[in-house]
């Protein structure tokens, strides 16, 4: 049991640092779940890919041109906004079962108190769920966060963007653009939070993941030895 209290020992406050990655979860979940309630407008817009404006041409094509008219990378960004909602709600899972290292910071602290076979299999038990968690979200930071970062950086542009196209008064487009317009400013701050609190999370996680993998091995030898040493 020895291995296990010294890779403890050797940890810090990790029990600290375990529940504040809960809290930033839960607290960045909840942001997503505001992102996604521009799904309804998103979908509005994009059924302009169906309507046919007479003498003009396809709805979504206009859109795209009168957004592409205003800003440099709107029209890209309209286009992608469907694939960031896709990420937020990936990523939302993730979140959400990162939630429970609370639950692996109160078993290392009653092991760390008190170092029983007891508490010791508890922490076997937590680590074997955190573990995995862990590694997901950290994973897929790396992919995740360069079109998050796109999209957080430029969504004032599109938002500039449709507003103009709603000010053309085309039958329609317009309707759909400023509709969109009002909810993604509305989460343009959410989706900020969610973008910068992950960048935190990538740069402080993998260090604590690699202590944590280490003390579910010492856990392992111990438990392979009898929880005596």
């Amino acid at each position: 049991m020895a291995f296990a209290q010294d890779e403890l020992a050797r940890s810090g406050d990790l029990e600290e640092r375990l529940e504040g990655y809960a809290q930033t979860a839960s607290r960045l979940s909840a942001q997503i779940a505001q992102i996604e309630r521009v799904r309804p407008a998103l979908e509005a817009v994009q059924r302009l890919r169906d309507l046919r404006v007479p003498l003009i041409g396809n709805g979504w094509q206009i859109l795209l041109t009168l957004v592409g008219l205003v800003t440099v990378d709107g029209a890209k960004l309209l286009a992608h906004l469907e694939e960031t909602l896709r990420i937020c709600d990936a990523l939302k899972q993730n979140l959400d079962n990162l939630q429970g290292l609370s639950d692996t910071a109160h078993a290392l602290r009653a092991f760390r108190a008190t170092p029983t076979p007891r508490n010791l299999e508890a922490v076997a038990r937590a680590s074997a769920l955190a573990v995995p968690s862990m590694t997901a979200l950290h994973a897929d930071l790396g992919r995740v966060l360069p079109p998050l970062d796109e999209m957080a950086d430029g969504l004032g542009n599109l938002v500039k963007g449709l507003r103009a196209a709603a000010a053309v008064g085309i039958p329609g487009v317009s309707d759909a653009a400023g509709t969109a317009a009002e909810r993604i400013g509305q989460i343009e701050p959410s989706l900020v939070q969610v973008r910068d609190g992950l960048r935190r999370m990538r740069t402080e996680m993998g260090a604590d993941l690699d202590t944590l993998k280490r003390i579910q091995r010492a856990v392992q030898l111990a438990r392979e030895q009898g929880g005596s040493k």
